[in-house]
């Protein structure tokens, strides 16, 4: 241990203090005691962390991680979690081989990584403050605030082990700062700390900007071509598998820096953390953490007071560093100033309200400097006082201790609870192994799947974490829903099922498969909600921007009629949703021949979904889900879908998809056989793109793993990356390449989707699986209209020509109410195939329930068939309509007019409807691509369109 005859060694000539009031003198062997027995108090508290620590699942994937590496798998990151490096979990991996997994293992080191903090810390002390400041700043490490000490014990080492190497990084920057040269190794060392801490966790970039800011205003001077070359080598060797990472991978999905910064996070942002982020870190508890902090109590005055002591610290810190004495003091300040400007103005300070304050841990850098210059303070008035603020120091943190919760749970467990927690784990995967289950899904799949290490393979049902793990469960015949996370979905679902305790959790699987005969057509279908608003097409017209959708929160009796026009024998039910949110909190459906009698097909009082079947089993999916229901064939003309009980989120529905049973002569074929079809059919393809369902998808991913896919199955693929938005259906890409996988009774629909919008494609047979193979998009020429007229801002209107200047674009004036038409002239009778309309500056304003009519002569009119063709999404159903800034229209086969009239068959109250640019083009002109060949040489091709 150092002495405080060392001090003065340190310091170099830049940075020598000015003359000032002399602290004290501590007797060389008390100043060595007091740090012995700060270290030992230091390592007792460590201890009973360790011994009283516990393992979520959130934190068994790093043990997973550690296990991947022994099964020869190199992840980059923690699985799933295309941020965290996986250097800890290195570490993890020698002692899970010799022992197996085990909690004590992965909370093994965060105490470790504390107390390596604490020595790298006393380092820096030493070089910027005198002993009695260093015994402050020591004793705050020693009997750290409750969320360090959390932090301590927590076994998120990628937390911990990032304030070890952004400890490392200020160590090393306070040692260039005071060295009079610098040598390619000390250059080498900082550059290795920064990309090692980079990879580690993203949020050391605050120590690293900090850093690096005070060497270059400080120090720039010194820095020499071969340090230069010293300091990216170590960022390089550092940072590695980051930059592999980042080279082999398309990041073109990582959010853009706009949507990530922004004013308008400062004010919720500063009142989180000065009512909330503050108070925790310096060892005051408020609600989020077990303890209220009211305004104006006692405690809240005893807050006050040390928050203004810090800032006072803070600022005194700077100002010594401005001043020279030495300069290395303001380097903790600006850590903190950086760490907390990147909080206040970005997304990630929304953090700063809720109980998990990791952002923050670099403050913990920065603050034993803050009460080490306070003591240092204390000491120059009266030696008393120096150890009534060591009191202080510790008092505050203690305090803490007791009422302090994290996820409910307080600081120092039973150790008895961890050692019961094993031996349940442990057993749980026996108990999982004997029963012969292969795979499940489970909410605490990430802790289960960490003692089971692979078997069986226990994945999250819905949740993106261990990617691989989830395509192989995904890909099964027969996975196990593993816990009563279902809610009444089975029920709803309506398919028979085994149920059984297993392990001593409810067990279901061997889902029956729906009677999925063929997809109905959905045509003069007409709908109501049961308030009377008449929706006519809305969930029918191929369109996934319009649908049903309660006004605010969904609320009981809230629903709609669907009268199909005539009986149907009909076998099940899909309803898309706009997004995953909006999914019935409880459903009713009930069926009718007359629309008087009702009787209830399935009902859900308590739905988790959605819940649906895709392939050989259900899946349980929060993004791009649909809600299913399925029951023996009945004649039905009316469903009646009804909400129970009352939701935090809307409700909606974009499109109801219907099945009729299967024929008689129709014969199912094998799953397992079609898993074999698919891969062949695709393989000979070699795509570029696939769209498939969550089944399908899971299947290809395992045994092509081609990229880039476009699938329902995970919105990660197997190294982390996203591969599309979340929330949103994924657009088609019309370019040759594309791939589209759908169930045979679904394929006629989608066939017709495809000829709407004019594609040339290929279908392929696989099993019960068809492949549609996209050659490319044949449009026929276009159509320049002689005018365009309407009683609605008839200038713009004749603009739409593109004949002269628009100043903007058309518009209806108002809502949207039934009428509205503009009259398209197109100077002579001709065939009209599609129209588009564009409005890129309104993209909302598009129309919603278009109807057309058609005229030779201006005077009679005939009704034409107009159907929403593009651009087209994929629900993994079925190929969509989705209107927006452009939207493409189908009209009817044969059409030949010289007049195209175009207006509102529905009303809607929110949006005007606008037209910016309109495109008309007639028929593709015949050509033998497009029509029907089957390839005597190739039985795999059903057709070519």
């Amino acid at each position: 241990m150092a002495c405080p005859k060392d001090h003065s060694r340190v310091m170099s000539q830049n940075s020598a203090p000015a003359e000032e009031r002399p602290a004290p003198a501590i007797a060389p062997k008390r100043y060595r005691a007091m740090v012995i027995a700060l270290y030992a108090v230091a390592v007792g508290l460590r201890l009973a962390r360790y011994a009283c620590g516990r393992l979520s699942g959130e934190n068994a994937l790093i043990g997973s991680t550690a296990e991947e590496f022994l099964h020869g798998n190199f992840p980059f990151f923690l699985l799933g979690k295309n941020f965290f490096g996986t250097y800890d979990a290195m570490l993890s991996a020698p002692l899970i081989f010799l022992f197996g997994p085990s909690s004590y293992i992965l909370n093994l080191w965060p105490p470790l990584f504390s107390l390596i903090v604490m020595v790298v810390v006393h380092r820096a002390l030493i070089r910027v403050l005198d002993p009695p400041g260093v015994l402050a700043g020591l004793a705050f490490m020693a009997v750290p605030p409750s969320l360090w000490l959390l932090y301590s014990g927590y076994a998120q080492t990628h937390y911990s082990l990032d304030v070890v190497l952004s400890a490392l990084l200020l160590l090393q920057t306070v040692r260039l700062s005071q060295a009079p040269r610098w040598s390619a190794g000390q250059a080498f060392w900082w550059g290795l700390a920064a990309g090692a801490g980079l990879y580690t966790n993203p949020q050391t970039v605050c120590v690293f900007l900090a850093c690096a800011a005070f060497l270059l205003v400080t120090a720039w001077r010194r820095v020499r071509p071969l340090n230069l070359a010293a300091f990216c080598g170590g960022g390089l060797l550092g940072g590695l598998p980051v930059l592999c990472y980042y080279a082999l991978h398309d990041l073109t999905y990582k959010k853009q820096l706009a949507s990530v910064f922004g004013w308008h996070y400062l004010p919720p942002n500063l009142k989180a953390f000065l009512f909330n982020s503050l108070p925790i870190i310096v060892g005051f508890n408020t609600k989020i953490s077990g303890d209220e902090l009211f305004v104006g109590s006692p405690r809240f005055w005893a807050y006050a007071a040390v928050a203004m002591l810090m800032a006072v610290g803070m600022g005194a810190l700077s100002w010594r560093g401005l001043r020279g004495r030495p300069r290395e003091a303001a380097l903790p300040p600006l850590v903190a100033a950086v760490n907390l400007a990147v909080l206040l103005f970005s997304v990630y300070g929304l953090a700063l309200a809720s109980y998990r304050q990791a952002y923050l841990l670099p403050w913990y850098l920065a603050l034993p400097f803050c009460w080490g210059l306070a003591a240092s303070w204390a000491a120059r008035w009266r030696t008393w006082a120096l150890w009534a603020c060591l009191a202080l120091i510790i008092g505050v943190s203690v305090s803490g201790y007791p009422r302090y919760t994290y996820h409910g749970l307080p600081l120092f467990l039973p150790p008895s609870r961890q050692y019961a927690e094993n031996q349940l784990c442990q057993e749980q995967a026996r108990q999982l192994r004997q029963a012969g289950v292969a795979g499940l899904y489970a909410l605490d799949s990430w802790l289960i799947g960490y003692y089971t290490d692979g078997d069986p393979l226990a994945v999250h049902p819905w949740a993106a974490r261990k990617p691989m793990h989830a395509h192989h469960v995904d890909a099964m015949a027969d996975p196990l829903f593993y816990g009563d996370f279902l809610a009444d979905a089975p029920g709803l679902l309506g398919l028979a099922h085994k149920t059984a305790p297993v392990a001593g959790q409810p067990g279901r699987w061997g889902f029956a498969q729906p009677d999925k005969g063929r997809l109905l057509e959905r045509r003069n279908w007409r709908a109501a909600s049961l308030d009377g608003l008449d929706l006519r097409r809305a969930l029918n017209d191929n369109d996934l921007a319009t649908g049903f959708q309660t006004p605010a929160n969904a609320a009981p009796d809230q629903g709609f009629v669907l009268d199909l026009g005539a009986a149907h024998a009909i076998t099940g039910v899909g309803l898309i949703p706009a997004d995953h949110a909006q999914t019935p909190a409880g459903l009713r459906i009930e069926a009718s021949i007359d629309g008087v009698g009702y009787c209830t097909l399935a009902q859900a009082a308590h739905y988790r979904g959605p819940f649906y079947v895709s392939g050989p089993h259900p899946f349980l999916r929060l993004f791009h889900g649909r809600v299913e229901s399925w029951w023996p064939a009945r004649s039905i003309r009316y469903l009646r879908f009804t909400h129970l009980g009352p939701a935090r989120h809307p409700w909606s529905v974009r499109e109801v998809l219907l099945w009729g049973p299967a024929g008689p002569g129709q014969r199912a074929t094998d799953w397992a056989q079609t898993a074999d079809e698919l891969t062949r059919v695709v393989a000979a393809l070699k795509p570029k793109r696939v769209y498939a369902d969550a089944w399908a998808a899971a299947v290809l991913r395992l045994r092509l793993d081609h990229e880039p896919w476009i699938s329902l199955s995970q919105p990660y693929d197997n190294t982390g990356a996203q591969t599309m938005e979340l929330g949103h259906w994924p657009r088609l890409d019309p370019a040759p390449g594309t791939v589209v996988v759908l169930e045979a009774a679904e394929a006629p629909a989608a066939r017709l989707g495809l000829e709407r919008w004019g594609f040339i494609f290929e279908e392929r047979r696989a099993g019960r699986l068809v492949a549609f193979n996209l050659l490319g998009q044949r449009l026929g020429p276009r159509i320049e209209p002689a005018a365009v007229s309407s009683a609605s801002d008839p200038r713009r209107a004749a603009a739409l020509t593109g004949a002269g200047p628009g100043d903007g674009p058309w518009s209806s004036g108002g809502p949207q109410n039934q009428g509205g038409a503009l009259v398209i002239d197109l100077g002579l009778s001709q065939p009209v195939r599609w129209l588009e309309l564009h409005c890129p500056s309104a993209y909302k304003d598009f129309a919603r329930g278009l109807a057309a009519r058609a005229s030779d002569d201006g005077h009679t009119w005939r009704v034409v068939e107009i159907t929403p063709a593009g651009p087209l999404a994929f629900s993994g159903q079925a190929l969509l309509a989705q209107s927006g800034a452009v939207t493409a229209y189908h009209l009817e086969n044969g059409l030949k007019a010289r007049y195209l009239e175009l207006s509102l068959d529905t009303g809607e109250p929110r949006w005007w409807w606008s037209v910016e640019k309109l495109i008309l083009r007639a028929p593709p002109r015949p050509d033998r691509a497009t029509r029907r060949q089957v390839p005597p040489n190739n039985p795999q091709v059903v057709a070519i369109r």
